[in-house]
């Protein structure tokens, strides 16, 4: 949200937005897993997650299988 509210004022540089996309926040949210802290990757696997199960739920469908 930080990047685009910079970029939306217009004229922005690498280096206006360098300390919130340089990987290093981004290494932050894997490692105290809070995905605010910066920009974090998912792979197109994503969009085929329909619903989150719990545990019990998932060994439960399994089971039934």
């Amino acid at each position: 949200m930080e990047v685009v509210t910079i970029e939306r004022r217009g004229n922005a540089k690498f280096e206006d937005i360098r300390h919130l996309v340089s990987g290093a926040r981004g290494r932050l949210v894997y490692e105290q897993g809070d995905p605010d802290i910066g920009i974090w990757s998912a792979g197109i696997a994503v969009g085929l997650i329909d619903d989150v199960p719990t545990c019990n739920e998932l060994l439960k469908t399994l089971e039934s299988l």
